[in-house]
């Protein structure tokens, strides 16, 4: 369960993540400042597991999963391994390229299966897809947009979302803003509530939205979680990282 979408411009790229969750899961933390091998990163906090569904770190890369629930999952009755600290695990990474490197290199069979997005501060981005059986790895995910799964209806919930998705694409002339963006996140329908971006189940609801803003010299991490009770979010709480030029890194 969640959404993920971005705007890519000229200076870099905006992304939206909607963290869906079960009702009986404890609420999530607000992102804080953490560093993994001497590169500094922000990130919210799953306070259960202490994972995290989304890093930004100073070289402007964003990581971010999305739970996953293929037909003919395996479960080998081992102790599994939050996916959550899967990305904290990551978040080192300099671009996509050490995103799959690292992947590739990892044994995965103690993971639940996902879909793991990399955005660079360009705005060019990867995705890796673990089904418990294989790996499967694309280069080229701008037009794949929007990313999202359901644990409930899965097929329905995922067509519905890809269609609102596809009307605002064409309505915008294929180019939609990050204004855009934001109206599909927040977007909730009392007819159609399991369908919605923003949604609302029996056991589940949509508890937070992620926003994250990369320029050529600044990285702004935003997170509003849900108002109890209503379909919309709280004021977000803010922070930022001074970016790291890529180049100049080496020498760090």
């Amino acid at each position: 369960m969640c959404t993920a979408t971005w705007w890519t411009g000229a200076d870099g790229y905006e992304l939206f993540f909607n963290r869906d969750e079960l009702k009986s899961r404890a609420p999530g933390l607000p992102p804080k400042n953490f560093s993994l091998n001497g590169v500094r990163y922000l990130a919210p906090i799953d306070s259960t597991a202490g994972g995290t569904w989304l890093v930004v770190n100073e070289f402007g890369l964003s990581i971010c999963l999305i739970n996953q629930y293929p037909d003919g999952a395996r479960n080998l009755g081992v102790l599994r391994i939050s996916r959550g600290l899967l990305v904290r695990s990551l978040a080192d990474c300099r671009d996509c390229r050490e995103v799959k490197s690292r992947l590739a290199r990892m044994d995965l069979i103690r993971y639940d299966a996902f879909l793991l997005i990399a955005v660079e501060a360009s705005g060019a981005a990867c995705t890796h897809t673990w089904d418990t059986w294989n790996l499967i790895s694309a280069d080229e995910a701008q037009g794949a947009q929007p990313f999202t799964s359901s644990r409930h209806m899965s097929a329905d919930v995922l067509r519905s979302r890809r269609r609102r998705f596809a009307e605002l694409v064409k309505l915008r002339g294929g180019d939609p803003s990050p204004n855009d963006l934001r109206a599909f996140h927040e977007y909730y329908a009392p007819e159609t509530a399991a369908h919605s971006v923003f949604m609302n189940r029996p056991d589940g609801e949509t508890v937070s939205l992620t926003h994250v803003v990369v320029n050529h010299d600044q990285i702004v991490i935003e997170y509003a979680p849900r108002l109890p009770g209503e379909f919309r979010f709280d004021r977000a709480t803010q922070l930022t990282l001074q970016r790291v030029d890529l180049g100049l890194s080496i020498s760090r």
